[in-house]
């Protein structure tokens, strides 16, 4: 006679049942008191790693050249940002382009830029202190042959 093993799934429920005696539901609670701190912050508001308020530039100097971004690579931004778009697994705020960084590096002949999901703030007594690990949102690499343009490859960073 063969016996068919069952899935443990009737061990589901004291899982839960144990759960917050094993401090397993902690960390989703602090993640969702900040996804709703962030979901009151200003729709149009700039921010940065924490969702702290993102300082703009002083007014453009030949000092603040630095933060220029060369037109050449503007192309490359949008490009990216639309191939991040694409994922199909992306919730409504997960498009919403204040919940990321974008960047980029020159190697030899490959532009690789990098979209990353802004780390969330750790929420103390209503107010934000600190960073957590968790970002609103996936972070990618996608990398252009600079001679071309086209897309090389990409890679998600979780």
């Amino acid at each position: 006679m063969i016996r068919v093993r069952r899935p443990v799934v009737h061990c589901l429920p004291i899982l839960l049942l144990a759960a917050p005696a094993i401090g397993v539901t902690a960390g989703l609670s602090d993640e969702f008191k900040a996804r709703q701190w962030v979901d009151d912050l200003p729709r149009h508001g700039v921010y940065t790693d924490g969702y702290v308020p993102h300082d703009p530039p002083s007014p453009m100097t030949m000092a603040g050249q630095s933060r220029m971004l060369p037109a050449a690579l503007l192309d490359f931004y949008v490009r990216a940002w639309e191939t991040f778009l694409a994922q199909d697994d992306l919730s409504e705020a997960q498009q919403q382009a204040r919940h990321y960084k974008i960047g980029h590096a020159i190697e030899g002949d490959t532009l690789i830029v990098v979209v990353q999901g802004l780390r969330l703030p750790r929420i103390v007594d209503g107010r934000a202190e600190g960073i957590m690990r968790v970002a609103v949102g996936p972070s990618m690499r996608l990398r252009f042959d600079l001679g071309d343009g086209h897309l090389i490859g990409t890679e998600l960073l979780r």
